[in-house]
């Protein structure tokens, strides 16, 4: 909570990148010609080729397989795969396992010869590594050929090299498609009314707090009020709570780094914090294949990945500083003292008072909070991430499925959801079977009589606890087909039949008159829109309802925060739903590559740690919103508040509302922000005033 003085990122562990950036490691395997080796599959897809008196392998269908033979993984937490190909006016894509499996594309290039590294987590080598074979999935864009593709040892301090050249060749892409035109460059006036100071200009620079809730942009010119470097937060007992600063440089800055000054900080060792830099980025606004983008903070990236950065003259930059609580951290009054340097010189020092309120928040929600993915996710630290950030259950598209060569079998999902159990991401589990196009995907590729024996099988683990008690299948946005609607009609008589003890799902994406095609079908709706009539249709049908919005890395707190807190309490719902969590439809440090957006919240990190962003802290601060509101219903129930500030929140919401602005996924809003950001800052001090009155 912010009170400033003076009124104040699957394949989740990929990456890609050129050869110059590193020298290969250790070989543990090689994929080569001839065709006929016994490695590659699919062989009708594939065809011998030969360029410059070397034997390739060129293939010649969308997408096909092979396998590396190996007899052993390294020790290690990464593998790396090097490509040695030839590219004629294109690329391709790749990815360790078979059908299903995240793949990682090339740069498109023009004709000639071409090395690619690419590093894979161990995890998700163990993953997939078989029988003493590593499967691999190719794509392609173009044509290309294989001479070699082989796997290689690596170490931590290789691939962390590799991983900021992959991040920095990236970027450099995107801002270069960019400044050519072929994205249109959008520029957001936020011009403030701060009289630059004849002080600052000797300083060489204005300090900038601001609420997380709205961005910093690179042209941004601060008001008055945010120049300061005195700001406050108020944080409860086992919390995590974000606060932004920054500073608008009057010059170049170079190698400009932040950190918690240990010796000023009087911090006890119950109170964390870590200070991540916002690296700004491209990112297309307007819609999911708009032709607009706009440089934005985007990455916030922890010290020992990127520990400084450069600041141009008359531009921005911000930090985030994070600050964790336990649950025996002593309410009081501490001080965070921030020293920003360029290079080894002092050049400012924040100030952030911290109050730690007597107000312990409860460790989980009773809501269903959770994001889309098109597979499990099993990575550890992954899946610590989601917990960390109020996660509490999961949903995943149909490659997911418990079959193993047409057979079914439980094995893999019993172990991942023994994991989501470890972690408490077992509120709630909602599979989606396939989609408006494809219908009911899995059934179609297994047959009935197994996908029926497939639902007694969930229900029986359902029943002895092994899956969460709320599971729910859905064919995603069913009413958008009416081959699609007929199988959604078929799925619930077989759960109704054989597995009565399994929920049904239906979206009806921002539209009522599609809601009203679900009656008699559902348990649960999921809507982006439509709210009112949606809570009024779900309490007269006794349907259970969710929200989903579109919270990908490019939006801003303020719209997940909203989206995962205050409009799913007033409109009562059970769960909240999320677009998306690792889907990455390109290089997802290039939201510019592919044509279409990358509708990941969060972005994937050489060891796997996620990497934050604005939307995916937005997203845990909803999760407290939660919380915060629970701790008052709970004292109202006891007869120890009166509970004013949610009954206000059930009638009027938190301020005035408003879309993203365009439609951002097909015809659908997904979601709504604040128009004032401070009114959800606003809404919390309220709530916790209450707190406050009722345990004192």
């Amino acid at each position: 909570m912010l009170n400033m003085t003076f009124k104040m990122f699957c394949l989740f562990s990929i990456f890609i990148f050129s050869l110059s950036f590193a020298a290969a490691g250790e070989t543990i395997g090689t994929l080569t010609a001839p065709l006929n080796n016994g490695s590659w599959k699919e062989l009708s897809r594939w065809k011998e080729i030969e360029i410059d008196s070397k034997k390739l392998v060129q293939l010649t269908a969308g997408t096909s397989y092979a396998n590396i033979p190996i007899k052993a993984l390294p020790e290690g937490e990464n593998l790396v795969l090097e490509v040695n190909c030839y590219i004629t006016n294109g690329g391709y894509s790749i990815g360790l396992g078979g059908w299903g499996a995240f793949t990682i594309p090339s740069p498109i290039r023009k004709t000639g010869w071409y090395v690619d590294r690419f590093v894979f987590s161990m995890d998700v080598a163990k993953k997939v590594w078989v029988n003493e074979q590593m499967p691999l999935i190719f794509q392609k864009n173009g044509d290309v050929a294989f001479f070699s593709v082989s796997l290689q040892k690596t170490n931590t301090a290789e691939v962390l090299e590799l991983y900021r050249n992959f991040v920095a060749t990236s970027t450099k892409t995107s801002f270069e498609t960019l400044k050519s035109g072929e994205i249109k460059e959008e520029i957001t006036e936020d011009l403030g009314d701060y009289q630059v100071s004849e002080k600052d200009t000797t300083n060489g620079y204005i300090p900038i707090i601001r609420t997380y809730l709205k961005f910093v942009y690179p042209k941004t010119h601060p008001q008055t009020s945010e120049v300061t470097l005195n700001g406050s937060m108020f944080v409860s007992k086992g919390e995590y709570e974000p606060f932004q600063i920054g500073i608008k440089a009057l010059k170049n800055l170079e190698e400009v780094s932040a950190e918690i000054s240990a010796e000023i900080s009087g911090l006890p060792n119950d109170i964390s914090g870590q200070i991540l830099w916002a690296e700004m980025a491209p990112k297309r606004i307007g819609g999911s294949r708009s032709k607009k983008a706009r440089v934005q903070p985007n990455r916030l990236w922890p010290q020992e990945i990127f520990p400084n950065c450069r600041i141009e003259k008359d531009t921005c930059n911000v930090w985030w500083l994070l600050i964790k609580t336990t649950k025996d951290t002593k309410p009081g009054d501490y001080n965070c003292n921030i020293q920003i340097k360029v290079g080894k010189e002092k050049l400012a020092n924040f100030v952030i008072a911290i109050k730690v309120l007597p107000i312990l928040l409860p460790e989980k929600n009773q809501q269903a909070l959770f994001l889309c993915d098109s597979s499990m996710v099993d990575e550890e630290k992954t899946l610590m991430a989601l917990a960390e950030h109020g996660q509490n259950s999961m949903a995943t598209f149909s490659d997911f499925r418990p079959f193993k060569d047409g057979n079914l079998d439980f094995t893999y999902w019993d172990s991942a959801f023994a994991k989501l159990k470890k972690h408490q991401i077992f509120n709630s589990f909602f599979w989606y079977l396939g989609n408006p196009t494809s219908g009911n995907s899995v059934l179609a590729s297994v047959g009935k009589e197994k996908f029926i024996e497939m639902l007694k099988g969930i229900e029986a683990r359902v029943k002895d606890g092994r899956y969460p008690a709320f599971f729910a299948l859905t064919i995603d946005e069913a009413v958008n087909s009416a081959k699609a609607l007929q199988e959604f009609k078929e799925l619930g008589v077989m759960i109704r039949e054989h597995a009565p003890a399994l929920k049904i799902q239906g979206t009806s994406l921002d539209r009522y008159n599609l809601t009203v095609k679900y009656e008699g079908m559902i348990d649960i709706l999921a809507c982006n829109g439509s709210f009112e009539q949606n809570r009024q249709w779900c309490l007269e049908k006794n349907v259970f309802l969710s929200t989903y919005s579109f919270v990908a890395s490019g939006v801003d707190a303020n719209h997940t925060r909203m989206n995962y807190g205050f409009l799913p309490y007033k409109l009562g719902c059970v769960a909240i739903n999320g677009w998306a969590m690792r889907w990455n439809n390109g290089n997802p440090f290039d939201d510019l590559d592919a044509g279409i957006t990358d509708w990941n919240i969060f972005l994937p990190n050489w060891l796997g740690q996620p990497i934050s962003t604005p939307s995916w802290e937005g997203y845990r601060e909803g999760a407290d919103d939660l919380k915060y509101l629970a701790v008052l219903e709970d004292l109202v129930a006891k007869g120890k508040a009166k509970g004013d500030i949610l009954k206000e929140i059930k009638e009027k919401g938190v301020g005035k509302t408003e879309v993203l602005g365009e439609k951002v996924v097909g015809d659908s809003v997904f979601g709504v922000s604040a128009k004032n950001a401070t009114s959800l800052e606003q809404a919390r001090m309220k709530i916790i005033e209450e707190i406050l009155a009722a345990i004192n």
